[in-house]
């Protein structure tokens, strides 16, 4: 016998169904694909944000003074140490000549054998002006009076460094 669905009377088609054929399957992957998706997004958002404070402190870091590199440099010329001197020239002036550390010590000898050993030396750093900064010094070559002579600095790889030099005094 039908029924008005027409379907034969007494038959339950969801018989052959359990219910738990009729709900999905919570143990799909993809019942935590959103939250996985939510979590990967709030920890790239957090990184990106923790790499842009890094930039921002490192950019407003103010630079060290050039005063101790000013000071330094006399020191080394007072004492004759031009190998540290040399160490104080920026990469570009430390590229020039073939042998340029030789060359560089060479005619710093030369210049002492010339007009004598460095007896004296002071420094006046005026402000720096961004990543460079000018010192004005004051060299007594031997028993002659001091003599002025600037040198540049170059703020360079988180130093100051010699980017200038007056050759006839330094």
């Amino acid at each position: 016998m039908a029924n008005l669905s027409g379907r034969p009377a007494g038959r339950d088609l969801t018989a052959d169904y359990s219910p738990a054929d009729r709900r999905p399957n919570r143990s799909t992957p993809r019942r935590y694909m959103p939250w996985l998706l939510g979590a990967l997004t709030g920890l790239v958002v957090c990184l990106l944000g923790l790499l842009v404070l890094v930039v921002i402190q490192r950019q407003s870091q103010p630079l060290p003074s050039p005063a101790g590199a000013a000071a330094a440099i006399c020191t080394d010329l007072r004492t004759a140490d031009y190998a540290s001197l040399y160490q104080a020239l920026a990469p570009a002036l430390q590229l020039q000549g073939t042998n340029s550390e030789a060359e560089f010590m060479a005619s710093q000898k030369q210049l002492d054998i010339v007009s004598g050993p460095v007896s004296a030396c002071s420094d006046q750093v005026q402000p720096p002006g961004g990543t460079t900064a000018v010192v004005t010094y004051l060299i007594a070559r031997g028993s002659k009076s001091a003599q002025p002579a600037q040198v540049v600095l170059g703020y360079i790889d988180g130093a100051w460094r010699i980017q200038q030099y007056d050759s006839s005094l330094v």
